[in-house]
């Protein structure tokens, strides 16, 4: 007795269910990734911009302002402000750097974070680097 063609295609969705889940999978790990390097870069962005505002107020040089010099920065305090918006935020092992831009305080920081499932791919580093750069300006009160 021949087969007839709907007798040889019912096997045919089996085979394509390990692929599906396994599909399934992958995006799951794409997006688990995804999500813990989007969280990684919004915590640098907000430790950077609140290091930015500290350090450009409490980095202000107290001496130049009260002579009337006007406004300038003092390093080792826009340092120590840096530094305290970090460590506030539980933030270790970032690369730090600032500069002073016209009247601003330009605040530069850089992370690598570690991914949970890109270890896994071949090829892939297993972590991400994330940046972020937020700029903090004092101005008098009127």
């Amino acid at each position: 007795m021949p087969a007839d063609s709907n007798d040889r295609d019912q096997g045919s969705a089996l085979l394509l269910m390990p692929v599906a889940v396994l599909i399934v999978i992958i995006l799951g790990a794409i997006a688990v990734d995804s999500s813990i390097t989007f969280l990684a870069q919004r915590e640098l962005v907000d430790a950077t911009q609140a290091a930015a505002n500290d350090a450009a107020t409490y980095g202000a040089d107290v001496g130049q302002i009260r002579s009337g010099s006007g406004y300038t920065l003092d390093r080792s305090r826009v340092d120590e402000a840096v530094r305290r918006a970090f460590a506030a935020r539980g933030l270790d092992r970032v690369d730090l750097s600032y500069e002073v831009v016209g009247g601003s305080l330009v605040v530069h920081a850089r992370r690598r974070v570690s991914t949970v499932f890109s270890k896994a791919i071949p090829g892939g580093e297993g972590s991400v680097v994330v940046t972020a750069r937020a700029t903090g300006q004092a101005r008098a009160r009127r």
